[in-house]
Formats: C-alpha cells, structure tokens, sequence
C-alpha cells in the first residue's frame, strides 16, 4: 500500500511539474502605457527608456511593477528624447532641446538626474559600465563623431582611412572596443563606419542609383555584429548585417523598405520592420514577422494587436520591445519570452528522489 502510495505521489509531483514547465514555457505580452516609442532595455527587460510624441517628443521610461514616467527636464525644455541605458538600468543618456539654447544637448540621467555633456548634441550609446558615452558634437565646427570618456572629456573619434571626419557615433559594444557610425561621402551621402580597437574604417553600402547611403545604428553587445540599414537599389532600403568574416550582407526583406534596428549580444537575432510589420531575423529564419514567429514558436496570439516595428532587444534576446496598433490606439509594448525550462528537470529530480525512497522502502 505505501508503495503504490509512494508512486502516486511521485506522478502527481511530476505532472505537477510538467504542468510548471508548460506555464514557465508561456511568453507574456504587456503594453506600456504613455510611451509611443522604446529605444532600448535594460538587461533584464525590467526597464525601457524611449520617448512619448504627442506630437512633441519627450523622453520617458518603463519600469515593470512601477510604470511609466517622463524623465526629469531642465527649466525652459521643449523636447527631449532617451536613445539608450545601461544593462543595470542605471545611467540613460539622450537629447535635450532647451528654448533658447542653438542646438540639442546630449545629456545622461543619472538617478533620475539629467546632465549635459560638454558640446554634446547627440548621445546614442554608452558601455555596460557607463564610463564611456558616444554620439556627436554640433556646438563648435562641422558634427564630429565623438566619445565621452569617463571623467566626462569629449574626445573626437578618429577619421576615416581618407581622412573623412565621421559624423556619427551611434553605437558602442558593451567593452567599448567597437564603435559603429557614420561618415559622409561625397554627394552629402553618408556610409556607415566603425571604430574597432580605435581603428577606423568604413563598412560599405548594398547599392542604390543616385542615391547611396547606409547607416550603422547597433553593435551587438560581445562587438562581433554590426547591423543597420542601406540603400540596395533604386528606391529600396533594406537591414544589413556586418561582421569581420562576411562584411555587409542584406537581411531578406519581402519590400523595398524594411529596416534593422536592434540586435542581442551575439549577434543571432535582430529585430526591425519591412513595409510596416515588425520582424525578427534569426540564422535558422531568416528574416520572419515577429507576430508570426511568436505564433508559430511559443503560441503567442495576438488577435487585437498589430506589431508594426521592433526597436529593442535584450542581450540575452528574451525580451523584445517594439510598438504596435492595440486597443487604445498607437503603443509601445514588450514581450518576454521563456527561458529554458528549469521545472521540468526539477520535476524529474523530484521523481527520482520519491523513487528511490519506493526502493528503500522494499529494501526494509
């Protein structure tokens, strides 16, 4: 009898945790409320930083169990908007416009806290320990690529193998050895550019006719990817991916208007849009719509919303931050997805410990 007891036990605690693993498996899907626009997450896709257009910009965050906030202003702002934050959610930096003032200010919250960075007009990325900030300068002179380092100096980025001074800095690996940007080329295009260990260099352009351009908008956080977006034809803009080994290569778009903006640390997933719909690109993919890789991956449904653009992805990649049409109108959302299964281990180790007391209980 306590055999059979035993061993009712241990099925009803291994469904138990089957059952578990099933609800660990589910994503979730929240709306963020008051944000139109997010930027960029922290690591642990507790906080998202962007900005509310209604119809001017201002920069805002999302902290999950809080909600969302503006951020704090200085006196006579008309508009402000936050590009980025550190993986502990910490530091975030942006722009401010002040009335009065001739141009935008970069500027780092810090606590809740804004502050300006000498000259600064643009800040885009900053490293995983908030020393070093990156973006442009405006105030004196053409706009220059710049870095901040940690005592909050400006220092111009090094020019381009043909001494073209670049104009962005857009993006920084979380060490701070790769930096990606932007450099004009004649005809006032702009090519997309990188710093790797201060070394300058420029990463191409798909194609185009008279007009040809690209953009580096992200590094990846182990600096190994650099994605963005480029002419590819007449008329035709598409994401790219570039790495050391392949140079630029065009993500698969099914428009001539599709973008990338965002990628996890390795490089494995990038999210974006082509022709308004939100995507998600993956070596084992391509390039999917995210509404529908949800669906088809983890069951996710969406019948109410729309996913129209992602912007935002965590470096581990299991949360992902874009905005969409849902009841209410035009917002911001996140999704979560699951990590790999821990309770269903634990529910076989549960299994196997009331085994083997069924065992010793024979023995007795």
């Amino acid at each position: 009898m306590r055999t059979h007891s035993l061993r009712a036990v241990g099925m009803a605690l291994f469904a138990f945790a089957i059952a578990a693993a099933h609800a660990a498996a589910q994503p979730t899907f929240t709306r963020i409320p008051l944000l139109t626009r997010v930027y960029a997450l922290s690591a642990d896709g507790n906080t998202a930083v962007g900005a509310v257009a209604n119809p001017t910009s201002y920069a805002a965050r999302w902290d999950r169990g809080i909600g969302s906030q503006y951020l704090t202003v200085v006196s006579g702002t008309t508009a402000s908007i936050a590009w980025n934050i550190t993986p502990d959610g910490q530091t975030i930096i942006g722009n401010i416009v002040v009335n009065g003032l001739p141009n935008q200010r970069a500027a780092r919250w810090d606590k809740g806290f804004p502050l300006f960075l000498d000259g600064g007009d643009n800040a885009y990325g900053i490293t995983a320990d908030g020393q070093t900030i990156v973006g442009s300068r405006l105030l004196a002179g053409p706009q220059t690529a710049m870095r901040w380092n940690a005592s909050g100096v400006p220092i111009p980025l090094a020019p381009m193998p043909d001494g073209t001074t670049a104009r962005d800095a857009t993006a920084i690996s979380h060490d701070g050895r790769v930096i990606a940007g932007t450099a004009p080329t004649p005809g006032n295009m702009l090519e997309a550019c990188a710093w790797i260990d201060d070394v300058p260099m420029t990463l191409g352009v798909l194609g185009g006719d008279e007009l040809r351009m690209s953009v580096a908008w992200a590094v990846s956080a182990d600096g190994s990817t650099i994605i963005g977006f480029s002419t590819n034809g007449p008329r035709s803009v598409c994401g790219f991916r570039w790495t050391l080994e392949t140079g630029m290569q065009p993500l698969p778009a099914t428009t001539n208007n599709a973008w990338a903006w965002a990628v996890n640390g390795d490089g494995s997933m990038i999210v974006g849009n082509d022709g308004g719909v939100a995507t998600i690109w993956t070596p084992q993919t391509g390039t999917v719509p995210l509404q529908s890789w949800l669906l088809s991956e983890y069951g996710l449904d969406l019948p109410d919303w729309t996913l129209t653009d992602a912007t935002a992805i965590t470096p581990d990649g299991m949360h992902i931050a874009g905005f969409g049409h849902g009841p209410g109108g035009t917002s911001a959302w996140i999704v979560t997805l699951p990590s790999p299964g821990t309770s269903l281990p634990l529910g076989l180790a549960i299994l196997a410990i009331a085994r083997r007391r069924r065992m010793t209980d024979r023995r007795l």
